[in-house]
Formats: structure tokens, sequence, C-alpha cells
């Protein structure tokens, strides 16, 4: 007896417990996805790694998230996800609904729409879905918008043979139904889709932009009311631009120049007061020729941002990826490449979002390295 307690007792010496701030300083470098099991070691595990978490603001950076589906058979779908703190791509197999093209809508808003049923995913690793049933108008493109509780909008997109390209229906997060409001306004006559308009959700409005001419618009959904369209366009050499939202701001990421001859991508911050923009930063020269497609080209860019990070990407090319820091205040403080992502499919349809990401999203899902 008395040599078995030496024994344990030389073991319990050789290997103490990790406890304390020894445990937090190794958890602070383990990449999330590994802390899945930490947290049932025990309840001062648990702790740290919930301490930690809490603690380190690069465990809180978004997420980038790329998912790729058969344009011929929706139901072959694929995910990586991009964790900043690892600098490393996960794969992961969400639950998405099968046979459906997934759509991405202001980040980390995903969707999809069938004449039954528009479906919402509120993160980007679509781990879950809210069945929002049909909106009354059918629409091939439409500009959607969700403000949680229920409650989402419907934009343009309106098939031909429906009469109004521009209606728009807002769901009423109480009686559950969908119900008409005044048409996108009449400026957007033409622009009337998805594919012409980039959407953010800043506040308690849905804001539209038009991405070639920088026409811009904000909806209320509750009072129904839109605001008068204004050309937000900070430079009259930006040839295409996009919006994002930062919380209760709006940022204006835009390219200036000629397609062909791209001379600067610039990110400003929407001074609502002012009526203004502020100039918050712009990406490295060489940055942007990396962004350039085999023909020395850009004719327009993609941007998933939420919680002070924005991922840039060339949507024909999404190869070389870029993001920007403005999470510390007014302007951009780091411009960053994204670790080159192995083995995509040029043929498969990318669709591109971003969300924070934390323990309980990834148990949600199946993702391995």
């Amino acid at each position: 007896m008395e040599s078995r307690r030496g024994e344990s007792e030389e073991l319990g010496e050789a290997n103490p417990p990790l406890y304390g701030d020894l445990l937090r300083e190794i958890i602070s470098h383990v990449p999330l996805l590994h802390l899945l099991s930490a947290v049932h070691v025990s309840r001062s595990w648990r702790l740290a790694v919930s301490l930690s978490l809490r603690d380190d603001p690069s465990r809180a950076k978004p997420w980038l998230v790329l998912h790729f589906q058969s344009p011929r058979d929706p139901s072959r779908h694929r995910a990586r996800a991009y964790d900043p703190h690892s600098r490393a791509w996960l794969h992961l197999h969400p639950r998405v609904p099968p046979r459906v093209p997934l759509r991405a809508s202001h980040s980390p808003l995903l969707f999809q729409l069938t004449p039954s049923r528009l479906s919402v995913s509120a993160d980007a690793l679509a781990s879950s879905w809210s069945d929002l049933g049909a909106p009354r108008v059918w629409r091939s493109d439409p500009v959607v918008a969700s403000f949680g509780g229920g409650c989402a909008v419907v934009a343009g997109g309106a098939c031909g043979f429906e009469g109004e390209p521009l209606a728009v229906e807002v769901r009423d997060p109480i009686s559950r139904a969908w119900t008409p409001a005044p048409p996108v306004p009449e400026e957007f006559k033409g622009s009337d889709s998805a594919t012409w308009l980039s959407v953010a959700v800043a506040g308690d409005s849905m804001h539209v932009h038009e991405r070639m001419s920088g026409l811009s618009c904000s909806f209320d959904p509750a009072a129904k009311i839109w605001e008068k369209p204004f050309r937000m366009r900070p430079d009259p050499s930006i040839f295409y631009s996009e919006i994002v939202s930062d919380g209760e701001d709006l940022i204006v990421v835009g390219i200036s120049g000629e397609p062909e001859r791209v001379n600067g991508l610039r990110i400003w911050r929407v001074n609502r007061e002012a009526s203004d923009l502020d100039l918050m930063g712009e990406m490295p020269k060489e940055m942007v020729e990396s962004l350039k497609a085999e023909d020395e080209s850009l004719p327009s860019i993609g941007v998933a941002s939420t919680g002070g990070i924005a991922y840039v990407y060339n949507p024909t090319r999404p190869i070389e990826i870029f993001f920007c820091d403005f999470s510390n205040g007014g302007r951009v403080t780091e411009w960053g490449r994204v670790v080159k992502m192995d083995g995509w499919d040029s043929m498969d349809r990318i669709v591109v979002s971003c969300s924070t990401v934390g323990i309980d999203d990834l148990r949600r899902v199946n993702a391995y390295y």
C-alpha cells in the first residue's frame, strides 16, 4: 500500500493538474475547433475556456465562410471556413436544405427561396435555419433583409408576369404574415434585383445601394416608409461600390478608375448627421493588383463584413482574399491577406459570407481541418 501511495504521489508531482493562468495561457494558443472537447474535461477547464474566449480580442474576429454548390445539382454542397485566429481553413458540413440554391444577403444572412417558402440562416456557418413562409409575390432574384425575431423584408426581383418588379413585402413577426409595402423607389427601375443591388441592415433600417451608380435609399420596415434616394458616391471616379453595416453605421467600399485600369480601393464610413462620408482607409496598391483577374481587369468586388472586419475579394476569381480591420475606431488599422485555400473547383457556385463564430456554432456543424 505504501509503495502504491508513493507511486501515486510521484505521478501527481510529475503531472500536476493544469489550472489558473497557466491553463488559460495554453488555451489562448489552441484553435477554437479543438476547444470543443476541452470544455468537457472539468468545470475549471470549462471556465478557463470561457474566460479565454471573452478576454482575447483575436477570438472575436469574424470568420470568412465560403459555400460551394454545383450549378447543376445544388445538393452537392460543401463549405470552408477561415479562422483568423489560427490562420487556417476548416472543412464544414453545414445543415443546408438540399436541392435549393443557396444565396447570401447582408452578412451573415444566408437564404433559400422557393415558391413555397423563404428560409433564412442568421449565421454564416448555416448551422440553423428558420422557415419564414412564402412571400405573396414570386421573385427570382430579390433583395432580402432580416431584422431578427421573425421580421424580414423582401424587395424587388419579382418575375415579369407578377406585374411590379419593384414590389416590397414585410413579414410581421407577430402575425407571421407577409404584407405589402410601398415598392422600391422608381429611381431604381432597371436595377431592381440583387444582381445590381447591394443591401445592408444598419440599426432598424434596410439600406439598398445600386452598385454601379451609387444611388442609395433606406427603408423603415416598421413604418413601411422609403426615404428619398440620394447618390452615395464619395468620389466621382468610383465606378463600382458595395455597402455593408457596422452596427448602427453604414460602410462603403468602392473601386475607382476603370475596370481595365483600376487605380484604387477605398473604404468610407457614412456620417449621417453631416450627410457626408469619412475616409477610413485605402487598400495597398499591391493588394489591388492581386485582386485583378487574369486579363488584368477588375470590373467588380465582393465584400463580406461584420464586427469591424471586412473581407474583400474578386467575385470572378476568389483566390486572393484580403481583409481590413476597422474595429478599433474610425480608421482602418490593418490590411492583411487571407491564407490561400487549396482545392476549390472553379465550376462551383460560390456564396461568401462572414460572422463571428463560437463553440456552440461549431458544435452544430461537422467541422475538421
